[in-house]
This record gives structure tokens, C-alpha cells and sequence, in this order.
């Protein structure tokens, strides 16, 4: 218990010296420091790394294909009506159907 106490306030007086703006998100005035790149640029980032070796015409048909499809679904975002996505709300909607066959039984109440 003791050796977990002096490790905590090991790392205490370690953050204490740095100033909070470099490691708290609360801190930094939106800067995100140490963070260079949002989720959607580390997706597309994962996927063309998977085709480099694809030659040129395939990779810039795949680039294009990626175009297309988020464009299509900004549109789709754009033009929602409810907050999922179309196939989501769908998928809520059968799972909802599906609910109402089912029958709830009371046991020693």
C-alpha cells in the first residue's frame, strides 16, 4: 500500500512541474497538443496504406471511389431527418418489430 502511495505522489509532483496546458485537454485553449491528425484522416491513412503497392491506376481509381462514397454520405447525413443514419435507423426499426413478439411472463411476484 505504501509503495502504491509513493508511486502516486511520484507522478503527481512529475505532472505538477509541467505546465497544464502541454498535458490536459482542459488547458491547452483547443490546441490539443501531441494530437496531429483527427479519426477520419487516420482511417483514410490505414486504407491507402493497405494499396501502395496496387499500381497507379488502381490507387487513384480507389482515391476516387473513397470520393464518392464520403460525398455520398454527407449527403446522406445532410438530408437525415433523424439522428442515425439510414441503414442504422433502419436496422432500429426491425429490431423494434421483432420486440413486440415477445412476451413478458411474471414469476412468483
Amino acid at each position: 500500500m505504501k509503495e502504491i502511495q509513493n508511486r502516486n505522489m511520484h507522478a503527481y509532483t512529475y505532472l505538477v512541474k509541467i505546465v497544464p496546458k502541454k498535458w490536459t485537454l482542459l488547458h491547452d485553449g483547443g490546441h490539443r497538443h501531441g494530437i496531429m491528425t483527427t479519426n477520419i484522416s487516420e482511417a483514410l491513412n490505414s486504407v491507402l496504406k493497405k494499396v501502395r503497392i496496387l499500381p497507379l491506376k488502381a490507387l487513384v481509381e480507389l482515391i476516387f471511389k473513397l470520393v464518392r462514397y464520403f460525398h455520398q454520405h454527407r449527403e446522406e447525413a445532410q438530408n437525415c431527418v433523424h439522428p442515425f443514419s439510414t441503414r442504422i435507423f433502419d436496422k432500429f426499426l426491425r429490431i423494434e418489430m421483432k420486440s413486440r413478439e415477445y412476451k413478458v411472463t411474471t414469476y412468483n411476484p
